[in-house]
């Protein structure tokens, strides 16, 4: 009986591991394209991190992502992952990618500690020194009697520092080298060689906190302050930093050049092909790599078509938005009134008042107001400008606050310097009398109608097929 009831565990427990989906069942197939559990876990998961949207269930979200992939099929039938612009950019992202797998430890290191070894070799044993200091300029021309007056001017002060005047405080306010001034005198680290013979000789005399007399060089009288010194750090304690600072001038590209080149000679092979490879055999080895690029690659087509279909198809089409506006008119109302119009910025009154005359009468939707004003106005030069159309509520704009809604506390700015003139062109409206103004809500519900009718007939063009227990295998994103 025992062994019955173990036979009958071991079914059981064989046939659970079966039913099991693995992570690389197809949870869908969208055109004949697969869509492994895996790929739609991982952009599942990110969306709710990116969004911090918890409550979309896995079958919410497939419906989405089944939306985008059928973008995606689109895109593809059209073929606009063949296009020059489209591979150029793919590959750029990608092999930037991929790169970053190609960087040689070794050649970053080597780089490294060439640089620490020059530096030590520099220092020759002698402290790194972090100083402040007062200068007091001497003119080429000067003559004795200046540079006299000079040299007491810096006694004095290093006489007041002595006393207990604040360094930092005394080189804001009387330091000549007015790049350092500000921050107190604070010059960069200072090893040898970095400065003229007598302010390093000095310098390297000075113990902390002590402040030299002020003495002379070619630029004039300097007091200086050694705030702290120190031998150079090992190798060790300094590789991070200097490792940052490598990675800001991009050492890691240049070693991922430094490794394709060397598989270039010994292959023979282009960069192209190279990178190629390289994507293939990470497909295996890391899917996250190879998911992020996939991401990238396929946002890119949704992105393109996307744009073609419905954002461009919508800005162009001044027709089909008035008809939107016209239908929904009664819920775009406005809570408070707005203005309407343009700021105009003038040489004088007259021209602006010309300019306020023209613009009342509207702007051609297709010609920049800049171009627009060129012809009247500013063949020889500028001598009118306008900004707008504006659509604003009150609080919005202070220029317009002041001249359109009278709030007189609010400032009125001139466009230009040149153009003292402000005046305003336009009018307050109560509710948006055109699709114009209501531009940014009659575009969206326009964009949302052609986004509905293109997916319509993706789903009559393209064959889904979802597998539900692949689906219901998918926990709720955390």
């Amino acid at each position: 009986m025992k062994q019955i009831l173990v036979f009958f565990w071991l079914l059981y427990s064989t046939l659970s591991i079966v039913a099991q989906p693995t992570a690389d069942a197809t949870i869908a197939i969208v055109n004949g394209r697969p869509i492994s559990r895996n790929e739609f876990v991982y952009a599942y998961e990110k969306n709710k991190a990116i969004s911090g949207q918890s409550s979309l269930s896995p079958q919410e979200y497939l419906n989405l992502y089944i939306d985008y992939q059928l973008k995606l099929s689109d895109a593809l039938s059209l073929g606009l992952d063949t296009t020059k612009n489209f591979l150029r950019e793919f590959h750029q992202y990608r092999d930037l990618q991929l790169s970053k797998q190609l960087v040689s430890p070794l050649y970053i290191d080597s780089i490294a500690r060439t640089i620490y070894l020059k530096e030590e070799q520099q220092l020759g044993g002698k402290d790194l020194l972090n100083v402040s200091h007062i200068l007091l300029t001497i003119p080429s021309t000067a003559t004795s009697t200046q540079r006299d007056h000079v040299a007491q001017r810096a006694d004095s002060l290093y006489q007041a520092i002595i006393s207990g005047a604040n360094f930092e405080d005394v080189a804001r306010r009387f330091s000549e080298d007015r790049g350092t001034a500000q921050e107190g005198g604070r010059l960069p680290t200072i090893y040898p060689g970095m400065t003229v013979a007598s302010f390093e000789e000095t310098a390297y005399s000075l113990q902390p906190n002590q402040v030299s007399r002020p003495i002379l060089s070619p630029f004039g009288y300097h007091i200086i302050l050694m705030r702290d010194r120190h031998p150079l750090q090992p190798y060790e304690e300094l590789y991070p930093s200097l490792l940052q600072y490598l990675r800001k001038n991009h050492v890691e590209e240049a070693a991922a050049n430094q490794s394709i080149a060397q598989l270039q000679a010994i292959t023979g092979q282009s960069r192209t092909s190279i990178m190629d490879s390289l994507m293939r055999n990470l497909s295996a080895s890391d899917t996250q790599l190879t998911y992020l690029i996939k991401e990238y690659h396929d946002g890119l087509l949704v992105y393109e078509i996307s744009k073609h279909k419905v954002w461009d198809a919508a800005e162009n089409s001044p027709e089909v938005l008035a008809e939107v506006f016209k239908r929904n008119r009664k819920s775009l109302k406005w809570a408070q009134p707005r203005f309407v119009g343009y700021i105009i910025g003038a040489q004088n009154k007259k021209l602006a008042k010309r300019a306020q005359k023209l613009l009342r009468k509207g702007v051609p939707a297709n010609i920049d107001i800049r171009s627009f004003l060129y012809a009247p106005f500013n063949k020889d030069s500028v001598v009118v400008d306008a900004k707008g159309r504006y659509v604003v509520q009150k609080g919005e704009n202070s220029t317009i606050d002041n001249l359109a809604f009278g709030v007189k506390a609010s400032k009125v700015y001139q466009l230009h310097e040149g153009l003292p003139i402000t005046l305003l062109a336009g009018r307050i409206e109560k509710q948006p009398k055109t699709y114009e103004d209501a531009r940014s809500e009659v575009l969206e519900l326009l964009q949302k109608q052609l986004e509905d009718s293109w997916l319509q007939q993706l789903r009559r063009t393209y064959t889904v097929t979802i597998n539900q227990d692949v689906l219901k295998s998918i926990p709720m994103a955390k």
